[in-house]
């Protein structure tokens, strides 16, 4: 068995040739073939046949690339007339719904409007199946060889409207758009805001940033040493002149209250003062 990582790192023509090269090997050297695989190599040996296979899928890649007919979405073909059918569908996964897909990318690490503070930079990881599993309607458009070809009509919808309406990858709202694993989950996208501090790049290359957050990310360097606790300031002889302080708004964004407050160690505010 592959160690986690290697085998995350597989990408669909690998894992293919892999499935080819175990799974399937019997089929694969099946002597009712016009030309068998081993007879091509000239041999049974793993690394023969495994360089042999993958040159046969990358002829067939170059092919499809080359057709002015087909749309290609990493190791898949479309017939450019089937995606502008799709972008005219009205019904579940269709057009509306992947221009609904689309927006909810772009906007998913905006940050909320808020009345005071900063904002802090956040981002966001949008994964395409399971997306395209919310919409209503969706569930037997998704089974068998629906699946792929819906995931990678939305994939190509998503690549258009990056390479039409941004920036490499940097949209008019501040965030950047950008492939982060082609293969997980139906096709993982990043979204990152504010995206103009980040280094540019091909938004459509997938970056793996999800996935190297996760395995770099820091150990637990155990708790730290207990310090020294500084001493609670003693109550001042006004505290109960100042009153308890007034909350205004709690919620998931923000924390507002009112106090009064001291203009020196022993004078407090007048009621109608204005700070500036």
């Amino acid at each position: 068995m592959l160690p986690a990582p290697e085998a995350a790192r597989r990408d669909d023509l690998t894992a293919y040739a892999d499935y080819l090269l175990t799974t399937a090997r019997e089929q694969l050297l099946s002597p009712f073939v016009p030309v068998s695989l081993a007879e091509l190599v000239g041999g049974t040996r793993d690394d023969d046949l495994r360089a042999g296979l993958l040159g046969l899928l990358d002829t067939v890649r170059g092919t499809l690339n080359s057709s002015d007919t087909l749309r290609t979405w990493g190791h898949y073909a479309m017939t450019r007339t089937s995606l502008a059918d799709g972008r005219r569908d009205t019904g579940p996964l269709g057009g509306d719904d992947l221009r609904s897909l689309a927006a909810a990318v772009e906007h998913a690490a905006t940050p909320a409007r808020r009345r005071y503070g900063l904002t802090s930079p956040g981002t966001a990881y949008t994964a395409v199946g399971p997306r395209l599993r919310g919409f209503p309607g969706a569930t037997e458009l998704l089974k068998g060889v629906g699946y792929a070809a819906v995931v990678c009509r939305a994939n190509v919808a998503l690549a258009d409207v990056v390479r039409r309406d941004s920036d490499q990858g940097l949209f008019e709202n501040g965030s950047r758009i950008t492939l982060d694993d082609a293969f997980e989950g139906g096709g993982v996208w990043r979204s990152h805001h504010p995206g103009n501090a980040e280094t540019i790049g091909d938004p459509l290359a997938p970056s793996g940033c999800g996935w190297t957050s996760m395995i770099c990310a820091p150990s637990d360097p155990g708790p730290e040493p207990e310090s020294e606790v500084e001493p609670v300031d003693l109550p001042l002889a006004d505290d109960a002149a100042l009153g308890p302080s007034e909350l205004l708004v709690t919620d998931a964004n923000e924390i507002v209250w009112r106090a009064r407050l001291r203009l020196g160690p022993y004078r407090t505010l007048p009621p109608r003062t204005t700070c500036p």
